[in-house]
């Protein structure tokens, strides 16, 4: 397009005819970024397309998590800058406070920190359930406990 005489010349066909605003572009955006961290390899993405097909996803759908009240733009930062989805997920399902976790994202995060912060959060949990006594969770960590984990 250039300027001519101030109007603008070649402009008569940017109008969107699809329907989408710009907000609905950047979402749909922002979920496509979010959707490909979703899965546990390229496999299951494309199998959950098929209607029929249940496919375990690492963590809840852009739909969920908007209504969980998850920063929807700052998560898909976070993932492509490396965040853990699986541990994501699996924080999310231990009971992640939402409003603490946007908190931390606007702060910004180091996100390898962070993962190993989850890491220990999961393990934590799942130690908790195998052996819900401290003295059998402190035996578990020294090995002198007969589980099997």
């Amino acid at each position: 397009m250039t300027m001519k005489n101030d109007q603008m010349v070649g402009s008569e066909n940017l109008t969107d005819t699809t329907g989408w605003t710009l907000s609905d572009a950047v979402e749909a955006s922002l979920e496509a970024r979010i959707e490909s961290h979703r899965y546990a390899d390229e496999t299951d993405r494309i199998l959950s397309r098929i209607p029929g097909e249940d496919v375990e996803t690492l963590f809840p759908s852009y739909e969920a998590l908007v209504k969980m009240g998850v920063e929807v733009t700052r998560l898909a930062d976070a993932l492509d800058n490396g965040l853990d989805a699986k541990l994501f997920g699996a924080v999310l399902e231990q009971g992640l406070e939402i409003e603490g976790f946007n908190q931390t994202l606007e702060a910004g995060i180091d996100i390898p920190t962070f993962n190993a912060g989850m890491e220990h959060l999961v393990e934590q949990q799942r130690l908790l359930e195998l052996h819900p006594d401290a003295v059998d969770r402190a035996l578990h960590r020294h090995g002198e406990c007969s589980c099997v984990a």
